[in-house]
């Protein structure tokens, strides 16, 4: 990371902005980025798809146009960190065109081209959610040992990572976790109990290596979510139930993707207690 990136200044700036869009006032970080607007290109695009955190962010669709722009504007000569730069708007436009636009192919083209990426710069937080991003899409694909490969390579770049960037990055651990309840809800789908209980047990203690403090509100919702899904899987189903109202309590005024789950594990859970 060079020059205005590495200033302590901007690093300070870029932290305001980030936890500013995750605890819910995207708007508060838009105005506080457009006030940096003159400033070096590397710093604008960086504050800007910083601030594109979270589904809320997502709804201002010229924003994203402008991502699209910069993404351009980083080939160019006036801007220095270029790959890095690159890597931080693919990853932020993976998820536009995901979640908001679901045009899964152009997602996929920005997954594929910020992937690329990730093995020529140093870890940083555009790396760590691409990576994870990654270990998604072999999931889908129904390549779990390539989706574990990189998702803990994506854990080994969040450890690497400069100690002021750790807060953007702490919350992908849990996408570790749910990766692997999921795997572990399928093997106990087809009686594979004992390797079950074994994914099960990795989701417990990638958990434990969280540094909860360092966690906005919105990735705490998303830490009791995957905790729910663990303790369901455990048949502690009142715990579940509990931890699952938390995290819908937390994560209800982002209304996101992780609103829909938590909202619709829930209601299963209530459901399930209802029928005892």
């Amino acid at each position: 990371m060079a020059e205005p990136l590495s200033d302590v200044v901007y690093q300070e700036l870029y932290c305001r902005v980030w936890y500013m869009a995750r605890n819910g006032k995207v708007s508060e970080a838009l105005r506080l980025v457009e006030t940096h607007h003159s400033s070096h290109l590397d710093v604008h695009i960086s504050l800007t798809e910083a601030a594109l955190t979270t589904n809320i962010g997502r709804q201002n669709l010229e924003y994203y146009d402008r991502l699209e722009e910069m993404l351009a504007r980083c080939k160019k000569n006036e801007c220095i960190n270029t790959d890095l730069l690159q890597a931080r708007i693919h990853k932020r436009l993976i998820g536009y065109y995901f979640y908001t636009k679901h045009d899964m192919a152009t997602a996929q083209t920005h997954l594929e081209q910020g992937y690329q990426l990730c093995s020529k710069i140093e870890p940083d937080d555009s790396t760590v959610h691409i990576l994870a991003a990654w270990a998604t899409y072999m999931q889908m694909l129904g390549r779990n040992d390539e989706a574990m490969k990189a998702c803990n390579l994506a854990m080994e770049h969040v450890e690497r990572l400069p100690q002021w960037m750790r807060p953007t990055a702490e919350g992908v651990k849990i996408d570790k976790a749910v990766l692997h309840v999921q795997q572990a809800q399928k093997l106990g789908d087809v009686g594979e109990a004992s390797v079950a209980t074994k994914e099960l047990q990795n989701a417990v203690s990638t958990l434990n290596t969280i540094d909860s403090s360092l966690l906005p509100k919105y990735h705490v919702a998303y830490l009791y979510y995957a905790q729910s899904r663990i303790q369901f899987l455990q048949h502690n189903t009142y715990k579940a139930l509990s931890l699952a109202q938390q995290s819908y309590d937390l994560c209800i005024l982002h209304q996101d993707d992780l609103v829909q789950q938590a909202g619709s594990f829930l209601k299963i859970l209530q459901h399930a207690c209802a029928a005892r």
